[in-house]
């Protein structure tokens, strides 16, 4: 089976780090990645958190390697949705899962991460996706029945998934459970930054 393996540029995922955590917190948070890939996501959480233990699970053992040394913590290979939890509540949960498993791998979060829940504060579940996930009578009951507590960040640029500078023909946003303190149900990141005036 071939993998969809797309690398997370650096300019979108800044904004979402700065806004989760706008003071970088002296404990360690405790970060897990469960489509790792290269390690893109591990290496910008860290250069924002630098005391963050990031780990991670990638599916292929080709690059697994490369995330294992992109990342401080432990990377694992296989299949995050066949796999046992490995992490027992994890402050934060970044992803950029594959299109075609997108809701599977939201399900898989919330199920398989221990006394993980919509409205635990504790834990906080960043997951970028296309703004057409929203849609779909397919994925209607699957909304429905979602998680509450969703807040969405909404790139107002697309992104450039190839390194070329091409951006990619859909729009996305962050799906993100578990922010706090009053965030707006929806706002945008414009061109790499949180726009906090809406």
């Amino acid at each position: 089976m071939a993998h969809e393996f797309y690398s997370t540029p650096a300019e979108i995922v800044v904004p979402l780090i700065r806004e989760l955590y706008p003071v970088p917190p002296n404990l360690r948070q405790q970060v897990f990645d469960p489509g790792a890939g290269v390690g893109a996501l591990g290496e910008v959480v860290l250069e924002e958190l630098p005391r963050a233990v990031v780990s991670g699970i990638e599916i292929d053992k080709n690059i697994v390697v490369d995330a294992a040394h992109a990342y401080n913590g432990e990377v694992l290979t296989g299949d995050f949705l066949k796999m046992y939890p490995l992490f027992l509540k994890p402050h934060f949960i970044i992803c950029n899962p594959p299109f075609s498993q997108w809701t599977e791998f939201v399900d898989r979060i919330f199920e398989t991460c221990v006394g993980l829940t919509a409205s635990d504060n504790a834990t906080t579940v960043a997951v970028l996706g296309r703004l057409g996930m929203l849609a779909s009578q397919g994925r209607h009951a699957w909304w429905v029945r979602q998680h509450p507590g969703l807040k969405l960040r909404v790139l107002s640029m697309r992104p450039s998934f190839t390194g070329d500078g091409h951006t990619d023909r859909y729009d996305y946003a962050w799906y993100v459970w578990g922010l706090t303190n009053g965030a707006p149900a929806i706002d945008w990141y414009k061109g790499g930054e949180f726009d906090e005036g809406g």
